[in-house]
């Protein structure tokens, strides 16, 4: 395609765009932003959005003068990337983000969307995106090198494509043009529900883009990050099965009346990955009320509940509960150090 100056014109691999404000035999043009700022990028990497009456046609390039031209680009930026960048903090702290923003702000459920590759850290990224096919398979959505603190297209997908479950894939190599922290390669699988496409609450407003945006957080500082979702049932469920399978220990003496119950979150579930500490307290808090409340059903004289030591977070909230919820129906005191140390609670149920 043709271009020409004044041409207004939006960038194929990022956001925005601008006027032509220069062109050259190089294959190069000039765009000029809204702001004012002149932006050099090669003719085949914008796209035509409206014409203006003043043209000044850009040569057509043989392919091996485009090849020479965008070399030419790759030199010129490897000599700029290779400064440090004043303006951007050199942390070792880093995150990974995908973000689908709708094409339609005021339908996002009723259009495609398009995702972007977002680079919050001060690294420069090199991504591939795929997702995984029916037959097990890799299909390659996007690919490149983003600089520090940047977010870059990928491609536009029509969330009617992919059925029921969108597995994608994501790898990220990271590394700085200087003295830097070296992180291993980030691979990621994520299981993204396209039923969250077709809720306005999904996308919501965030610090990367105008619009409203679905943003999901693949990995910080080599740990991903994903979203989880706590089911009160499933957790109960998940906690009944593991209760089931365990391996009985060694019968210790008890009373009769007395039931125990480790609240220590590898008790409770085995696989713990990716859960952050508000969840892990949240699903100790429910298995507490649980077990009281069936022990309130089946007329328990007394609990010991297990909470360890470690901040004194679970302790302190598992006090508070029954100095809030369950006032007048029981009493509790710190079980016995010489058993349980200083990690346990005696909870007597007056029923």
């Amino acid at each position: 395609m043709k271009y020409n100056t004044g041409d207004k014109v939006r960038f194929l691999n990022d956001v925005g765009g601008g006027t032509i404000s220069k062109i050259s035999s190089s294959g190069m043009v000039t765009v000029m932003d809204e702001d004012g700022f002149e932006i050099p990028v090669l003719a085949t990497e914008i796209v035509v959005v409206g014409r203006d009456e003043y043209r000044e046609p850009v040569p057509v390039l043989s392919l091996k003068d485009e090849l020479s031209a965008r070399n030419s680009v790759f030199e010129s930026s490897k000599t700029f990337a290779a400064q440090p960048d004043d303006d951007i903090a050199d942390s070792d702290d880093y995150e990974i983000l995908l973000a689908f923003v709708p094409e339609d702000q005021v339908k996002p459920t009723d259009c495609s969307l398009d995702l972007y590759f977002i680079n919050d850290s001060s690294f420069y990224c090199t991504y591939i995106v795929s997702y995984r096919t029916n037959a097990n398979k890799l299909n390659l959505l996007g690919h490149s090198t983003v600089e520090p603190e940047t977010k870059e297209y990928v491609c536009t997908v029509d969330k009617t494509d992919f059925g029921l479950k969108l597995n994608l894939n994501i790898v990220c190599f990271l590394y700085k043009h200087r003295e830097y922290k070296y992180y291993p390669p980030e691979q990621v699988n994520v299981d993204v529900n396209p039923v969250k496409f077709y809720r306005n609450s999904s996308f919501a407003e965030n610090d990367f883009f105008d619009e409203k945006a679905y943003i999901l957080k693949i990995a910080a500082n080599s740990i991903p990050e994903l979203e989880i979702e706590i089911n009160p049932r499933e957790l109960e469920k998940a906690i009944k099965q593991k209760d089931a399978v365990k391996m009985p220990a060694e019968p210790t003496p008890k009373k009769p009346d007395i039931e125990e119950i480790d609240l220590h979150i590898e008790e409770l579930l085995d696989d713990i990955r990716g859960l952050d500490n508000g969840q892990i307290l949240e699903i100790q808090k429910t298995r507490f009320i649980t077990a009281l409340e069936a022990g309130f059903a089946a007329k328990t004289k007394k609990i010991v509940f297990i909470h360890g030591v470690g901040n004194g977070r679970l302790k302190h909230e598992i006090r508070r509960l029954l100095d809030t919820q369950y006032v007048g129906l029981v009493r509790y005191y710190d079980a016995s150090f010489q058993e349980y140390g200083f990690g346990a609670t005696m909870v007597i149920l007056d029923c």
